[in-house]
């Protein structure tokens, strides 16, 4: 992998200079450029809301034709706005490569834009010093989605003619990833021997060209630019050359440069995700227990039936009953003709309530001992 950069907290202690004129004025100091508000709309010598300087910028290898210092190109493939990738027209971007979405410098390659291509920075020594060494730091950023290898290079000069390549360089796969996210990796260099006058201008130039493969083009774009000048050769123009612990260095500087860098840019895979499997807890339903029913099984007693009734002993001769306490129209007579004794009831049975019991009653019993005395006598008679 490659190595973190301790001047990433430098950076952001020092001015950054977002979409002006790359101008250096301290030595021994980082001047930093970010693309905050950077939107994609081109580039212009006095800049716009989200364009870039032209007096810094230059874009070589557009259909369109190649971009000049201090001119004016704010439309079609200069001008492609801003999108988080994935794009298929070519031309400029401001790509949201990195993880805190802020915009950088980006470019779609086609088959007639940018292959070859290069965007180059152009940068000045204001600091009223001669200088010999440029320390540069930058962040490159690939999408993998597409099945065509490009080559990535990296070079220097301070004359925009004769070009020196810097020791890292990159090739993408050639096999696009099909989830494929944005790949962002910090380089770091320094030129040393130089002797760079005070208003001359340094340059570094970022290149793309096709390295096999087949289809569309991987993006590119470049992010958070660092770059210090020194009047005299630093052992390693400020850098560290191990990996940035977030904390300034409190060892000697090494005795060189760093240039042991990761060459491979990684391919973008994603983690196989386990999902755990759900368990279900078994729902116990509690068994219903219904009362048994119970049946009385004690039959009442059955009701008690009354005896039959007696039968006349033998016939006799029916008496009449000449005196009758009872109401007039309740005429009820007894006798016997060898049947069971019954009544007769011409106005109602059994509404006797206003009967005087107490006259009835002895008559009935003389009027028996009567009967019974005459059968008496004429059985005798017999």
């Amino acid at each position: 992998m490659m190595r973190a950069l301790v001047l990433t907290c430098v950076l952001s202690l020092t001015p950054a200079v977002a979409l002006a004129q790359l101008s250096v004025t301290t030595l021994n100091q980082t001047t930093g450029i970010r693309f905050n508000g950077f939107d994609g709309s081109g580039f212009a010598p006095s800049p716009a809301a989200g364009q870039l300087d032209s007096d810094t910028w230059k874009i070589i290898g557009l259909a369109a034709g190649d971009t000049t210092y201090g001119g004016t190109f704010a439309s079609g493939t200069y001008a492609q706005g801003t999108s988080a990738g994935g794009v298929s027209t070519g031309g400029i971007y401001a790509f949201s490569a990195q993880a805190n979405n802020n915009p950088a410098l980006g470019v779609q390659a086609t088959g007639s834009d940018f292959t070859p291509g290069f965007i180059v920075l152009r940068m000045q020594n204001n600091t009223g010093s001669v200088v010999r060494q440029v320390g540069i730091t930058f962040v490159v950023c690939i999408l993998n989605n597409a099945d065509r290898s490009t080559t990535l290079s990296f070079e220097t000069s301070p004359d925009e003619s004769t070009w020196t390549a810097l020791a890292q360089s990159a090739n993408t796969p050639a096999a696009g990833a099909s989830n494929a996210t944005w790949d962002c990796r910090t380089l770091q260099n320094a030129v040393s021997g130089l002797n760079l006058a005070d208003g001359a201008f340094f340059y570094l130039r970022i290149g793309a060209a096709d390295n096999g493969g087949s289809g569309s083009r991987d993006e590119l774009a470049i992010d958070d630019i660092g770059v210090i000048m020194r009047s005299a050769n630093a052992t390693d123009a400020g850098m560290d050359a191990g990996a940035d612990t977030g904390a300034a260095d409190a060892t000697s500087a090494d005795a060189s440069a760093d240039t042991t860098v990761d060459t491979t840019v990684d391919t973008a895979s994603t983690d196989a995700t386990t999902t755990d499997a759900t368990t279900t807890d078994a729902t116990t339903t509690d068994a219903t227990t219904t009362d048994a029913t119970t049946t009385d099984t004690t039959t009442d007693a059955a009701p008690t039936v009354d005896t039959a009734p007696l039968a006349d002993t033998g016939p006799g001769t029916d008496v009449p009953i000449t005196s009758d306490s009872r109401p007039s129209g309740d005429g009820t007579s007894t006798g016997g003709d060898g049947g069971g004794g019954g009544s007769s009831d011409d106005g109602g049975c059994c509404s006797i309530g206003a009967s005087a019991p107490d006259t009835i009653a002895p008559v009935s019993l003389l009027l028996l001992l009567f009967v019974l005395a005459r059968r008496r006598r004429r059985r005798r008679q017999r």
